[in-house]
């Protein structure tokens, strides 16, 4: 198996239990539905799109993992459904509730269940239990995301609700029509964004590229003293998160989309180097023992 070095979208929802940026959100599922479109046109349906098991990368993109694994478990609203139901309750459509076969239009519906719990926190149905959650998703229309979060566009809410509806024939036609939806909405939606209004601390100023002999300088030594790092990205651009090793080599972590921040637990002797996206250094942090933000401009 491909071994990946990333964060498991479930694990961005518990980080932000409230929902991520709309902006964030969208860029991180367009690649997804593109993939999706790629393996529907194969013939190949997954059954158990949640944010399980979609990953984003370390080194930027993402992943879709456990393409056609299910597993035969006790069923809960966070694992795989037993017997001959293959998906995840909270996430399955109501096609497998009933036994049918699957097809890309079920793909679709657990990615709007997907895309529902990435900007709210929470799937569309709260169960708790299997024929809760069955009676759910065949009967019930699934919540206004509006209601739940007004900052939400209407245009991406309609999105979710008709990969939500019950009616297979009533779902896009198509990954790729989602996809597309997807990439405009980023676009308007970074163009509307707009410039965060912040405090340049005094004596702040851009850091000019640094040669490898300068980095080595900045080699850490063997302390093991823990701390924290909140890194906050309020740049208009992307940002990437470099660490200096024990032997001073500079390693790429992660990646910030603008506004999104990154809470990493790390040792006070490892420097850490923001770069943009070309990795420009752009500043250098020094984690002290107490926990610590590092806030990029």
């Amino acid at each position: 198996m491909e071994l990946l070095a990333g964060t498991d979208f479930q694990t961005l929802i518990e980080a932000s239990p409230t929902g991520l940026p709309v902006v964030s959100v969208a860029q991180l599922m367009a690649p997804v539905a593109d993939a999706l479109y790629y393996a529907h046109r194969k013939g190949v349906v997954h059954r158990d799109i949640k944010p399980a098991n979609l990953m984003e990368l370390s080194d930027g993109g993402v992943k879709i993992c456990d393409f056609g694994i299910a597993r035969y478990a006790d069923a809960t609203t966070g694992g795989t459904a037993p017997g001959g139901m293959l998906g995840t309750p909270a996430y399955m459509a109501p096609e497998q509730y009933e036994g049918k076969d699957a097809t890309p239009a079920g793909d679709l519906y657990s990615f709007g269940a997907t895309l529902h719990a990435l900007l709210v926190g929470r799937p569309p149905f709260p169960g708790p239990s299997l024929p809760s959650l069955m009676r759910q998703h065949l009967t019930q229309p699934p919540p206004r995301l509006t209601d739940l979060r007004p900052d939400i566009p209407a245009e991406l809410e309609r999105l979710v609700l008709d990969l939500l509806t019950k009616d297979v024939a009533g779902r896009p036609a198509s990954a790729a029509y989602v996809r597309d939806t997807l990439r405009a909405l980023t676009g308007d939606l970074v163009q509307l964004t707009p410039p965060p209004t912040v405090q340049r601390p005094a004596g702040w100023a851009p850091l000019p590229p640094l040669s490898p002999a300068e980095e080595q300088t900045l080699r850490s030594t063997d302390a093991d003293i823990s701390t924290q790092i909140e890194f906050v990205n309020l740049r208009r651009q992307a940002v990437r998160i470099c660490w200096l090793d024990y032997q001073g080599s500079r390693t790429f972590y992660t990646q910030l989309a603008p506004g999104m921040s990154y809470i990493q637990q790390t040792y006070v002797s490892h420097p850490w180097i923001i770069t943009d996206t070309a990795e420009i250094p752009i500043a250098i942090f020094h984690p002290t023992t107490a926990p610590g933000q590092a806030t990029i401009y």
